[in-house]
């Protein structure tokens, strides 16, 4: 059984990873792996898929990241830039980060179940 190369799908989500970490102009802690929670669950999906030749599992991998990604860089960025007082706007602005992966595991979710669909033979 060979290995299907998702080692591109892999360094999109660990240069995001690493990118929102930066971004987020905090140290990391334990807050830092709630906010990235979905980037870890869909990379170990992707090992995984990868490692069973799944391609209609990879084609929801993809579904997943399509909408996660860009979200993830728009509120860091928003953050980091703080465009429109994003983190000097309110004191309680930072909640966004309590709520982003829920954000992200609704938007996945949809996004994985169109690329599961769209990934059939």
């Amino acid at each position: 059984m060979e290995r299907i190369d998702t080692k591109i799908i892999q360094i999109v989500i660990g240069v995001t990873v690493v990118a929102c970490l930066f971004l987020a102009n905090v140290v990391p802690n334990i807050f830092s792996l709630w906010v990235l929670l979905p980037l870890i669950v869909i990379y170990a999906q992707t090992i995984v898929a990868g490692k069973k030749r799944k391609k209609r599992q990879i084609a929801a991998v993809v579904g997943f990241l399509i909408p996660v990604i860009p979200l993830m860089w728009f509120v860091h960025m928003q953050w980091y830039f703080d465009i429109n007082g994003a983190a000097t706007g309110s004191s309680t602005s930072a909640l966004i980060f309590a709520v982003l992966p829920v954000y992200c595991f609704i938007l996945g979710a949809i996004g994985y179940a169109i690329g599961y669909a769209a990934g059939s033979k």
